[in-house]
């Protein structure tokens, strides 16, 4: 009998030591860069997310990095976000779910959200036990696993819904910002500097406003003649929101992804109507760039602009924006300055 249970525990044992030795090792062969997120609250810091590859940190501005993936359930990351004022505390979404890891992302324990497609979260900044996470594959529009959950197996339509947890990320309710199902990416989230409680989604059905936290949604008129949203920013005094939107190929077929164009504009929040948009690049802007194989110089952008971000040094009178091209030529990222005299 001793030697029977003796056997017992020793079997117990050698399968809890096998178990431990199953770890993620990232499986490497390339893949492509979805962001990179600096932290906002430590220089120095700053996270790399990969769609093969899954997410790295750098504590000397990107010098050298460190894979911190280990306990992922997948590497398809999208993005990562950093509470404002705790450095410690970081959100990675992906593929098929949210992490959340309180060391910087040297441990993941918690797991949420499971089988949805997540680009982002984003963190209220007056609030932090209040979060926000949006569906989509920012432009990626297929899904290489199947999940058990069915909403993961339907990438491109479904409930047009975005999540928000009041409890840090513990438990989630979906807010649906358009009652009418379809083409399903989000490409942008941002509170309003003036008051946190003004949302306003860049996504692929159009922009949104919310004045309640996400708990009610209201479609914001577009200028007349373009499709969705390919993300917007507000500027640092909540007065003015720079939005790209597609001019060309509506992109709620799928087919259209990467072939559809998209122009810059920009309105004061104070009023936005089709009629207060301003276009930025109506006859196009020249980048300047040389075609290695034919000599030919691009004389203007045919491609599609995404998700602007405002610099948050930008003054009332001064906006500096980056944007990059979601197309298939791939321009490149790009800096604009926008000066700003009596409105």
């Amino acid at each position: 009998m001793r030697k029977i249970i003796k056997l017992f525990f020793a079997f117990i044992i050698l399968s809890i030591s096998v178990q431990a030795q199953w770890i993620n090792q990232n499986p490497g062969a390339g893949g492509q860069v979805q962001s990179l997120d600096p932290d906002p609250n430590t220089d120095g810091i700053v996270y790399f997310s990969s769609d093969v590859e899954g997410c790295y940190r750098s504590d000397n501005n990107g010098l050298t990095w460190k894979y911190i993936g280990y306990e992922l359930r997948f590497n398809m990351c999208f993005g990562m976000t950093v509470e404002p004022g705790n450095s410690n505390r970081i959100y990675s979404a992906g593929c098929g779910g949210l992490h959340i890891s309180d060391n910087k992302g040297d441990n993941w324990p918690s797991y949420t959200l499971a089988g949805y497609p997540l680009s982002r979260v984003y963190v209220n900044p007056t609030n932090v036990n209040q979060v926000f996470a949006s569906i989509g594959f920012r432009y990626k529009n297929q899904v290489p696993v199947s999940f058990q959950n069915p909403q993961s197996n339907i990438p491109l339509s479904g409930r047009r819904i975005i999540f928000r947890s009041n409890d840090r990320g513990v438990t989630w309710d979906s807010l649906e910002y358009e009652s009418v199902a379809g083409y399903r990416n989000s490409y942008s989230l941002d509170f309003d500097p003036q008051n946190a409680n003004n949302l306003y989604l860049g996504a692929a059905s159009g922009l949104y406003f919310s004045g309640n936290s996400g708990d009610t949604w209201s479609k914001i008129s577009q200028p007349s003649g373009t499709f969705n949203c390919f993300g917007a920013c507000l500027s640092p005094d909540g007065k003015y929101i720079y939005a790209s939107f597609a001019t060309v190929n509506s992109p709620n077929n799928a087919g259209t992804q990467t072939t559809t164009t998209t122009k810059l504009y920009v309105s004061p929040t104070s009023a936005i109507s089709s009629s207060s948009w301003v276009v930025l690049d109506a006859n196009g802007w020249n980048l300047g760039q040389t075609n290695a194989a034919t000599g030919a110089t691009t004389t203007a952008f045919n491609g599609a602009w995404w998700t602007p971000k405002m610099d948050p040094r930008s003054t009332a009178t001064e906006h500096k924006i980056i944007i990059g091209t979601a197309s298939n030529a791939r321009q490149g990222l790009y800096e604009g300055t926008f000066t700003w005299n009596d409105g």
